[in-house]
Parts: structure tokens; C-alpha cells; sequence
């Protein structure tokens, strides 16, 4: 049994996980597992003087299957949080039930570790998923400190951080774990695709005056600000169509010249419309009557010595 003091922050062992207060040791315990998670299998030796011998029996004993998993744990929970009005809501054990298991709400939730620097890369995508979709009532987003707090559910297995499970509203017992993209829109998406709860459409801002780019981005939206990644694709895009639309003129223009030298009728000339009386549709074919018959080819110059078509 151990605690350790690094600049003041207490760094409490893995005694902990098993519920083993001070008052018990010294005990010998034994955990199945890499990393703390739901599913570790907890296996604990107390019984009289814990000895060399003793000790060599309890861990033959538990290698020949002759000792029952403990189960008599108290589960660890931080407290639960007053006035959480975070998007993100913070889930502990003493309310994982509460608010997970008996919501009826669709729960994505995110097992994390204070230390996991994914989990700090994936914070502020994290915190713009619950920025969207907290005007969905049946919808909660929330996050657990694994190292911390235990809950209890058969169907859950944490070994890496971060690792996240989405609680269907109508199916707890099955929660499916998330393996898809970790960006906002991705994740947002498939909170949409999979919930159990009617959810109200996503609001699409309407165009400017002037089309394109929306005069309001979505509520909580930050990437149509100023360097942020829709607006800085929407610069890069603008820039790529005023290059087409300049190389499209110089074809055009290069198209005029050739028609002129090849002494075909202008271009500008041919008419949009067959006749005020018929419908509007494109323009027939140089050459080609009003009972569509074939057209003619023009008749070209034949080139001297001198000249180039």
C-alpha cells in the first residue's frame, strides 16, 4: 500500500482501484489486467500473516485457478460537480448512473486521462460537438476521468485514452464504441445518425446577398472565422476559380481569333433564340434549316505560301 507525493499532488496507487484503506494492510493483491479499467479482474490475499511462504502460495494459487475474483469493491468517484454548466458534461461514478444508465437521453461519452495528451488534442474538437448539439435536449456529451472514477457495466472496455462510447437512448446495456474520425463534423454526425431520440435537423444559415459564404455561421461554429479551416478552404477556392475563370478567357478569346481566321460567321451573331414565337432552346447549328436537315460545313480559304490558319 502506497501513496506518493510529487509537488504536492497526491498520487494515489493502484490499492486504490481495489477499495484496500490503510486500515487493511498489509495485503497481497493481484490484478489481471495492463491498465485500469471496468472490466479488471481483482484478486486479494488477507487471510493471517501475510509471509514469504504465504505469499508464494497465494500467487501459485491464483495461477492454478484456485482463487475467486474479489468483487467486494468500493468503487472510486470523485465528487460530483455542483452547477455544471459546462457543454461538456463531467460524468463521475457517484452519478454515471444518474446520468448516463438512467437518462433516457443519447450519451456520447469520453473515458479520459488527465495526463493523455490525445485527450488534450481532442478537447476543443470534443467541446464543439457539445457546443452544437446542446440544443438537443435528448442529447448529453460527456467525459469521465477513467484514472479516477470506476463504473460499473459489463459491456465497457477502456485500455487506451481517449476512448469513446456512444449510450444509445434506448439500448444502455449495449453501448457501441466510437472508431470514426475524430473531428467535429464526424463525430457530430454520427451522434445524429445513431440516436434513439428524434433529433430537430441541423440549421443551415442562410446565404449572403451576394451568395457563397453565410453572413451567420452555425451556432458555436468557429471555422468560418478568420483563419479558421472552412474559411481559410473558402479563400483557397475563390483563388482557384479566379484562375480558371482567367484561363477560360484566354481559350475563349484564342477560339474568337481561330473563327476569324477560318472565315466562319461570328460567334457574336448567332442568335440565342430560333423565333420570338418559338420556345426558348439552344441555338440550331450553323447551317442547319428550320426542318433540321444537315448542316453545311463552312467553306475555308485555302492557305497560300504566305498564310497560316
Amino acid at each position: 500500500y502506497q501513496r506518493r507525493v510529487h509537488g504536492g499532488h497526491e498520487e494515489k496507487s493502484l490499492t486504490d482501484s481495489f477499495g484496500i484503506t490503510e486500515e487493511r494492510v498489509p495485503v497481497a493483491a493481484i490484478a489481471r489486467t495492463r491498465e485500469l479499467s471496468p472490466d479488471m479482474e481483482k484478486y486479494i490475499w488477507d487471510d493471517g500473516e501475510l509471509t514469504g511462504e504465504a505469499l508464494i502460495n497465494f500467487v501459485n494459487d491464483f495461477f492454478e485457478g484456485k482463487i475467486e475474483e474479489y468483487t467486494d469493491v468500493m468503487e472510486r468517484s470523485e465528487p460530483i460537480p455542483v452547477n455544471d454548466k459546462a457543454p461538456v458534461k463531467t460524468i463521475v461514478g457517484k452519478n454515471f448512473k444518474e446520468l448516463v444508465m438512467d437518462s433516457g437521453k443519447d450519451v456520447l461519452l469520453e473515458f479520459y486521462a488527465p495526463w493523455c495528451g490525445h485527450c488534450k488534442n481532442l478537447a476543443p474538437k470534443y467541446d464543439q460537438v457539445a457546443m452544437q448539439l446542446q440544443g438537443e435536449p435528448n442529447v448529453l456529451i460527456g467525459k469521465i476521468d477513467a484514472t479516477a472514477n470506476d463504473v460499473d457495466h459489463p459491456n465497457l472496455e477502456v485500455r487506451g485514452f481517449p476512448t469513446l462510447y456512444f449510450f444509445p437512448a434506448h439500448d444502455k446495456a449495449h453501448p457501441v464504441k466510437y472508431e470514426g474520425a475524430r473531428e467535429t463534423a464526424d463525430m457530430v454526425r454520427y451522434v445524429r445518425s445513431n440516436a434513439g431520440n428524434r433529433l430537430e435537423p441541423p440549421k443551415i444559415p442562410k446565404p449572403s446577398a451576394s451568395g457563397g459564404i453565410p453572413e451567420k455561421p452555425l451556432k458555436g461554429d468557429k471555422s468560418f472565422e478568420k483563419g479558421g479551416s472552412a474559411f481559410e478552404k473558402a479563400q483557397a477556392d475563390i483563388q482557384k476559380l479566379r484562375k480558371d475563370l482567367v484561363m477560360m478567357g484566354k481559350e475563349l478569346k484564342s477560339l474568337h481569333k481561330r473563327v476569324e481566321e477560318c472565315g466562319c460567321p461570328a460567334v457574336e451573331k448567332t442568335p440565342l433564340f430560333a423565333s420570338s414565337s418559338s420556345p426558348p432552346g439552344p441555338p440550331p447549328p450553323a447551317g442547319t434549316s428550320s426542318k433540321g436537315s444537315m448542316p453545311k460545313p463552312p467553306s475555308l480559304k485555302a492557305p497560300t505560301a504566305h498564310e497560316e490558319l
